[in-house]
């Protein structure tokens, strides 16, 4: 067993608690990334901005990933966190990360914790225009699906995408990440039953790369949130070798909060449990912690 790797996730884990709230070891550990409540941690989602930054080349998907499943208010303590802990404006990291040029605030307009001030994105690829539409923080934080849209919204993404030579990215970049997770469900479906095809299929026939990877998580997390977890944590296990710093956020910010539903469409995809998974794919102490942390051995 790497015994950094269980002391790295460990620790990462008791920070969270003063010594009078720690509980004892055969208790739940609270969940990494998440506030004793469940609300994201804002520290920790710094921390894992940071980590990917760090290497050769940013790491766009998991950039994508912690930026769009924030709302306004948790990207302004996203940011405030991070100024605290590096001594460095996050818009100036992005802008260094990301490839933007000139100054951040005049160039692009982004104010993390008052969404953007003006959208210049010039010559910025398709991803990092999606990117910078997210920390824009205009997405309805509803929980409903606004049904005198859907329809409409449906069926401009098919204009501008399958029904047309091209694509109109800005038209998948504002629907996506200006919608509730139920609108853009309730759009997704309604695109299936005009046109006969999913939305997901269309966002791949019509995207590519990073950007298609961002808009397919945000319609993942809309539609099926465990399923799209399930994934993620089925390509850290995939082939030779393991993904531990993917396998241990998901494990750890997921415990207590939807983990059940994740090991059932675990279960359900690839005709095994996540139990065994972790069994066959891990050794020793760190199997110990991540099969605990994957809660009661009668669930599936």
């Amino acid at each position: 067993m790497d015994n950094v790797m269980l002391e790295a996730a460990s620790k990462s884990m008791a920070e969270m608690l003063t010594p009078a709230q720690a509980p004892p070891l055969s208790a739940q550990a609270p969940s990494r990334g998440v506030s004793l409540n469940g609300d994201p941690n804002p520290r920790q989602d710094a921390i894992h901005l940071n980590t990917a930054f760090k290497g050769r080349g940013q790491n766009v998907p998991e950039i994508i990933n912690i930026l769009a499943h924030r709302d306004v208010t948790q990207r302004a303590q996203i940011q405030e966190e991070y100024q605290a802990m590096y001594s460095e404006d996050l818009k100036e990291r992005l802008s260094q990360e990301l490839g933007f040029t000139g100054d951040v605030s005049e160039n692009l307009g982004v104010n993390i914790s008052g969404g953007l001030n003006g959208e210049l994105f010039g010559p910025l690829s398709s991803n990092i225009k999606l990117l910078i539409a997210c920390l824009n923080a205009e997405r309805d934080e509803g929980t409903v699906a606004n049904q005198s849209t859907v329809e409409e919204d449906a069926k401009k993404l098919y204009k501008d995408g399958e029904g047309k030579w091209g694509t109109n990215e800005k038209t998948f970049i504002r629907i996506f990440t200006q919608s509730n997770r139920a609108h853009l469900a309730a759009v997704a479906s309604v695109y299936h039953r005009l046109y006969g095809n999913s939305l997901e299929k269309a966002v791949k026939k019509e995207t590519s790369g990073d950007f298609m990877f961002g808009l397919l998580t945000l319609l993942g997390c809309a539609e099926n949130p465990a399923k799209c977890f399930a994934e993620v944590l089925y390509k850290a296990m995939k082939g030779l070798g393991t993904n531990d710093t993917t396998l241990i956020r998901v494990m750890v910010t997921r415990a207590e909060i939807d983990m059940n539903y994740i090991k059932v469409e675990y279960a359900k995809i690839h005709g095994k449990s996540l139990r065994d998974a972790i069994q066959s794919d891990t050794s020793g102490d760190y199997r110990t912690f991540l099969i605990y942390l994957s809660g009661p051995i009668d669930a599936p």
